[in-house]
């Protein structure tokens, strides 16, 4: 994929991502920021399929431990950038 989809994937990820500076003293870094964060590098840079289904594996296992068959877990449903994440549609 080329560079310019990298770019636009990692904008949408960091729509999701920002956490106020108080809500990362108390909680912590969020899945979605470490995400965000650690994709900052790449930008500018083509993306291959295989790199794109190990993000998708990685999302989807984060994903799956917020949400059980009761639900999200408590921390899903606190995270700010995961209810803002659960409104977006890709």
């Amino acid at each position: 994929m080329t560079p310019q989809f990298t770019d636009r994937f990692i904008d949408s990820v960091q729509q999701v991502a920002p956490q106020i500076e108080m809500g990362k003293a108390v909680a912590g870094e969020s899945a979605t920021t470490d995400i965000a964060n650690a994709l900052v590098d790449y930008r500018r840079q083509p993306m291959s399929l295989k790199a794109a289904q190990e993000i998708d594996e990685a999302l989807t296992k984060r994903i799956t431990r917020e949400y059980t068959i009761e639900g999200m877990t408590k921390k899903a449903a606190t995270c700010p950038s995961c209810k803002a994440s659960s409104a977006t549609r890709f």
